[in-house]
């Protein structure tokens, strides 16, 4: 079993029978896509979309193939911009560096006047996303005890 497709199987379990019927990882990122579409619409599958976001991070990132780097920024990323739905939730699973290593696939089906605009909307919309977050866990912080300082001082431990 090739590489790729063991860590496609890593990180979209669910599409195991999908990620074992492809022919080739240009032909999975075709059938991924109407999945990874499909999950942005409620009821919101987070684990498909993670995990696809996952998958193309690792196929530029971590695969030191170019051919695997290429079908996933053809197959995955050229389409991300192009779907209103899928780039209103882009903010939450992409961080500003993976975008811009994404850039030769994100920037080429909408031009490069088109793009910069997305771009500086992205950056601005991830910005709030990652400031909501940040008041996010602070405030559930104080909602929950750390676990040692509970142990210790709850349950006598001394760890």
């Amino acid at each position: 079993m090739s590489m790729w497709r063991r860590m496609a199987i890593e990180k979209l379990p669910k599409q195991r029978e999908t990620i074992e019927k492809s022919e080739s990882l240009g032909k999975l990122w075709m059938d991924l896509w109407f999945e990874f579409r499909e999950a942005h619409i409620d009821p919101v599958d987070v684990q498909t979309i993670r995990g696809c976001y996952e998958f193309a991070w690792w196929c530029i990132g971590e695969s030191h193939s170019k051919s695997v780097a290429g079908d996933a920024l053809m197959g995955f990323y050229e389409n991300l911009l192009d779907d209103s739905v899928v780039r209103k939730r882009l903010p939450e699973f992409l961080s500003v560096d993976q975008f811009r290593v994404a850039t030769p696939g994100l920037a080429y089906p909408v031009g490069p006047e088109k793009f910069a605009e997305l771009s500086a909307e992205f950056v601005r919309r991830r910005k709030e996303f990652a400031q909501t977050a940040r008041w996010e866990r602070q405030a559930n912080r104080h909602k929950r005890p750390c676990h040692r300082w509970f142990s210790s001082q709850m349950l006598g431990s001394t760890t």
